[in-house]
């Protein structure tokens, strides 16, 4: 068991847990959007105005593929290491664009150890390059 893991560094892991959990939230926000409507309350006034332009059901979708392209960047093992310190800081920013719009709650805390794993992927991958 030593001898497997030891193929594995801190960086594969940090990789395939964001990469896989972005394919899983992403896939699911574009299969099955949750609009609810206590949401909407927590948002600033200019940002309902553009949801309510482009339909709120569609931005989740888009923030859907967005996450399942962020997936695959981190996923893809043969992808240049600057590459992957990128992908990592649209990650960070991501969840944290989320927090600041949807606040704090039960449901957006995960977001919190998201930002903090795609941040240390980006720190990790900043000193590799």
């Amino acid at each position: 068991m030593k001898r497997i893991l030891k193929k594995f560094n801190n960086n594969f892991f940090l990789r395939v847990g964001l990469g896989s959990m972005l394919l899983y939230t992403g896939y699911s926000t574009v299969t099955k959007p949750l609009v609810r409507e206590d949401v909407w309350v927590a948002l600033p006034a200019a940002v309902v105005d553009f949801l309510n332009f482009i339909e709120f059901q569609t931005a989740l979708q888009v923030l859907g593929i967005v996450e399942i392209l962020l997936a695959v960047g981190l996923l893809l093992w043969f992808l240049p290491r600057r590459l992957v310190f990128w992908v990592s800081i649209l990650v960070a920013l991501d969840n944290f664009l989320l927090l600041l719009l949807f606040g704090l709650s039960v449901e957006s805390a995960p977001l919190l150890g998201v930002l903090a794993a795609a941040v240390a992927t980006a720190l990790t991958y900043r000193k590799q390059w």
